[in-house]
């Protein structure tokens, strides 16, 4: 192949921290649906179930915040989850009036189903990164979109 001045190139969004995460994001979740076998199931999906079942009674609200989306996407998650059969809500033991997401026995088997396949998923992508590498990006990562004071 000739060199040419008209080739492609990217110029100063190879530089831009937006356009490669997303590139990243993209081969992660190419990854996951693969490791997932189920086009419904996306990473957001998978963890909000997981999340329920590392906190048992915890609220919608609380739930959102921790996955880092808004009340009504956590509200159509856990419809999804309900739906497939890994999730019941309940009545809140602190709050007759309201409910809290709760996984069924299908969901934890899932869980423990999908958990190994989604850590290799991610082990895949990341395979050129040796263990500092990767503690010091999702370090880097972590402190990049930490909550700023209001």
């Amino acid at each position: 192949m000739t060199s040419s001045t008209n080739e492609p190139k990217r110029g100063f969004i190879d530089g831009l921290l937006g356009f490669h995460v997303r590139i990243a994001q993209l081969d992660l979740f190419a990854a996951f649906a693969e490791a997932a076998g189920d086009p419904a199931l996306t990473p957001l999906l998978f963890g909000a179930l997981y999340l329920i079942g590392e906190n048992p009674g915890a609220n919608q609200s609380d739930l959102a915040a921790l996955l880092v989306a808004d009340p009504s996407t956590m509200v159509r998650l856990i419809d999804q989850l309900v739906k497939r059969g890994w999730a019941v809500r309940e009545t809140a033991e602190h709050d007759r009036r309201s409910t809290v997401p709760r996984l069924t026995v299908a969901g934890r088997a899932m869980l423990e189903q999908m958990t190994p396949a989604v850590l290799a998923s991610e082990q895949r992508v990341a395979g050129a990164l040796t263990k500092l590498e990767r503690a010091q990006l999702l370090g880097l990562l972590q402190r990049l979109t930490a909550k700023r004071p209001s």
